[in-house]
C-alpha cells in the first residue's frame, strides 16, 4: 500500500493542477492527503473525484486564507467501512 502527503497550497492554478495529474498517472497510490487545499470541502472533493476517477474523496474546508484538508482513496484498492466524524466546540 502506497500512501502520498502533500502539502498542496491551493487548487486553482493550473500549473499546480497539471503537476498533480502528472505525479497522480506517474505513481500508483492507494491513499492520498492533501493540506493546504484552500477551498471548500464539498468543492474540493467534486473536483478532486472528477481529476481521479475510481477515487472517494473526504474535504474539510479552508478558514480564510489557510487550512482545508483532504483525504481519498482508492476505490480499487481500498474499501472504507465507516467514516467517524467528530465536532470540537
Amino acid at each position: 500500500m502506497k500512501m502520498l502527503s502533500f502539502n498542496y497550497r491551493g487548487l486553482a492554478s493550473p500549473d499546480k493542477k497539471l503537476a498533480m495529474r502528472r505525479l497522480f498517472l506517474s505513481e500508483p497510490f492507494d491513499i492520498l492527503f492533501l493540506q493546504e487545499t484552500l477551498g471548500q470541502g464539498s468543492v474540493v472533493t467534486h473536483l478532486l473525484e472528477s481529476w481521479l476517477l475510481g477515487w472517494s474523496f473526504h474535504a474539510l474546508d479552508a478558514s480564510r486564507h489557510s487550512g482545508g484538508l483532504a483525504l481519498g482513496v482508492n476505490n480499487r484498492s481500498i474499501r472504507i467501512c465507516n467514516i467517524w466524524e467528530a465536532q470540537v466546540t
